[in-house]
């Protein structure tokens, strides 16, 4: 907008100018579309930076208003830019995780498992999402699981215990964890079941047993006994602590060197680059001064 605005009243000043009788015949045959155009498009330009154009005098009050506004106008443009960019340099965004069945199914993140048992309870279920959830659904070997957790691009299943445990894999390693979220709820749950024939004299006894079972709390034992032996404690209290990660108050964080080092990056390579083009204009206007010198010198011999 402001480079059509500046090319017609650029255009426009000698006709401007012819009418109140104050311009020459020569200006008049210089103006052109193309004249017109480079000087609204170099202005606009110089004006988004705050440099003015070649240090010309404009003496149109027209244009000197025209030129005002337009540099009210790259002020305010400038200014929201840079806030913008300042605002990105020093404060990193981060999306929500897929820590839900929703937000995985939302955002059609690739998961995968060494086995089709982790899926076949949910293979007849007919909603939408969890159709969904299973086209994104892989199965790979124990060596490609392992290149894959490096990656940091898709889910992994893990099996939650009755009494808040984990199963974990072993590609999910301390280090692969740490720069993982588990999600807030379940995919599915199933409980464990056990069939018997119908008449089978020993089916009251079996249930005793079982209500025995659990009243004695021998399950939950059991659960934490295997843990205790076979798996690692640092790992599940880090998956526990991740489902909460997200409602920790740290307060204040000290901001360090590495938060400024992409501004001081860009600020750097700017002055580089205009010390460079300030170099290679002195020796520009030392070429030419040197070439002028030579031919006058030519010019007084002969």
């Amino acid at each position: 907008v402001e480079i059509i605005a500046l090319l017609f009243i650029d255009h426009a000043r000698p006709i401007i100018i012819a009418l109140s009788e104050r311009m020459h015949a020569s200006e008049e045959q210089q103006n052109s579309w193309v004249r017109n155009f480079q000087y609204a498009f170099t202005t606009t330009m110089l004006l988004f930076v705050s440099q003015s154009n070649k240090g010309t005098m404009v003496n149109f009050t027209p244009l000197r208003v025209m030129l005002f506004a337009s540099f009210l106008n790259d002020i305010v443009i400038t200014s929201i830019y840079g806030g913008g960019l300042s605002s990105i340099l020093t404060v990193p965004s981060f999306g929500q995780a897929a820590d839900s069945v929703e937000r995985l199914y939302a955002f059609q993140l690739k998961w995968g498992a060494d086995s089709e048992a982790w899926v076949a309870a949910i293979r007849d279920d007919e909603s939408e999402i969890m159709k969904g959830l299973l086209r994104n659904f892989d199965i790979y070997s124990a060596e490609q699981l392992m290149e894959l957790a490096q990656t940091e691009e898709m889910g992994f299943t893990i099996e939650r215990l009755p009494f808040g445990h984990f199963a974990v894999q072993e590609h999910l390693t301390r280090s692969v964890l740490g720069k993982m979220k588990i999600m807030v709820e379940d995919i599915y749950f199933q409980y464990t079941v056990a069939f018997t024939a119908r008449m089978w004299p020993m089916l009251e006894g079996f249930n005793e047993m079982v209500v025995m079972w659990h009243s004695s709390g021998l399950d939950k034992f059991w659960e934490w006994r295997i843990v205790a032996d076979n798996l690692d404690g640092a790992i599940q209290k880090e998956l526990m602590a991740s489902q909460y990660s997200n409602l920790d108050d740290i307060g204040p964080v000290k901001l360090g060197m590495s938060n400024f080092v992409g501004m001081l990056l860009l600020w750097l390579l700017g002055i580089t680059c205009a010390f460079l083009a300030f170099l290679a204009e002195l020796l520009m206007d030392h070429m030419k001064r040197s070439k002028k010198m030579e031919e006058f010198e030519v010019i007084e011999i002969g």
